[in-house]
């Protein structure tokens, strides 16, 4: 890793905070994952969804109900 890397930077800031200790040979799969995780972050923040398409979340009460059960 390199400390030219401003990801690596801010990786390194987040675990010096937390004061968890991270072994170095866990350290280059963990940063993979972590700029994984922020270029996924980044691009969910990019993606400008209309309210009108997000999902109701609607559904019929007695189509999650079990058998016999009655909704109150």
């Amino acid at each position: 890793m390199s400390t030219a890397d401003p990801l690596w930077v801010e990786f390194s800031t987040l675990f010096k905070r937390s004061g968890l200790s991270l072994p170095e040979e866990r350290q280059p799969v963990l940063f993979a994952a972590y700029r994984e995780v922020r270029a996924w972050s980044d691009t969910i923040r990019a993606w400008e969804n209309p309210p009108a398409a997000e999902p109701a979340n609607a559904y019929a009460v007695a189509s999650i109900l079990r058998a016999g059960e009655v909704a109150r």
